[in-house]
């Protein structure tokens, strides 16, 4: 490895001037850049550019591309839009395109024409392929038609959602009506119908219209929603015996909790027959409100 050491090495002298040789290298590669020209702007005289403002082109460029499209500012320049209404069989060609369509789309209808094509009503003229469907959206409902003395023409007025009369709801007597008669109402099946003429029947008839809500499955929604359809003619004359009456029967009778119904069997033992319902009043979970609820629906005997 020393032949390798010594043909490297380098004296004092010699790294100076190898340090040297690099820095010229450099200098010549960067001078170049430092010393290029600057271009000199452009000066454009006072006369060329006078010239230049009153000079105005004679012709513009080919608006109409292969579709029969026009640039905005092209299509406005040729004509102003302006609507009104025309008959599609007999406008010409100026009159279209016054309507603001290309000129393409407006030789398209009067070529059709030519070759025996007609417009029954309006909205045919969708069928012309290069008529867009915003311009026929313009312009249709301007579209008169003239066939054999009937005028054809087109309101264009907007889809709105057809209005069906509401299904008449009749009121029904809660201790006459029928299956089909519940089933009527809204929010009632053929399952609800059901139980409501079975509790009906299991309790002697109806003593009140809230007391339909007692019935198994009837959700508290669902009887205000058909409560306004509830009526009761004449309430059930097969009244209880709060003096023989079972917890269940009280319950399903008066439409009242479990708890109230335990209460005015432990009073009657406590205290022995009812003798009049007004006794009811005396046993302390029974308001006057519970009252009214419970009185039509039992007896003393």
């Amino acid at each position: 490895m020393s032949w390798i050491k010594d043909y490297f090495s380098f004296s004092k002298r010699e790294r100076n001037a190898i340090v040297i040789v690099i820095m010229l290298l450099g200098g010549f590669i960067l001078l170049p850049n430092l010393f290029s020209a600057k271009k000199a702007p452009e000066v454009i005289s006072d006369e060329l550019k006078k010239e230049l403002a009153q000079t105005k082109p004679t012709s513009r460029p080919q608006e109409d591309d292969d579709h029969g499209w026009q640039t905005p500012f092209a299509a406005a320049e040729k004509k102003q839009v302006k609507l009104f209404v025309f008959d599609p069989n007999t406008l010409n060609e100026e009159g279209f395109i016054t309507l603001g369509l290309p000129e393409r789309t407006a030789r398209t209808i009067i070529n059709y024409r030519n070759k025996g094509g007609k417009f029954r009503k309006p909205e045919d003229l969708r069928k012309i392929y290069s008529l867009k469907k915003e311009d026929a959206d313009r312009i249709i409902p301007y579209a008169k038609i003239e066939t054999g003395g009937t005028t054809y023409t087109n309101n264009y007025t907007p889809y709105s959602k057809p209005e069906y009369p509401s299904k008449q709801i009749n009121i029904i007597d809660i201790n006459t009506a029928t299956v089909e008669d519940w089933k009527a109402l809204p929010g009632i099946g053929e399952v609800l119908s059901n139980r409501i003429i079975k509790f009906r029947d299991k309790i002697g008839g109806f003593a009140s219209i809230e007391q339909v809500a007692k019935t198994y499955g009837l959700k508290d929604s669902t009887f205000q929603l058909i409560k306004p359809y509830l009526k009761l003619s004449a309430p059930a004359v097969n009244k209880i015996n709060i003096n023989t009456a079972l917890e269940n029967e009280l319950m399903e009778c008066a439409g009242i909790s479990k708890d109230i119904a335990q209460a005015i069997i432990i009073y009657r033992k406590k205290n022995g027959n009812f003798q009049s319902v007004d006794e009811l009043k005396k046993i302390v979970f029974i308001n006057e409100e519970m009252f009214q609820k419970i009185a039509p629906c039992v007896k003393v005997n």
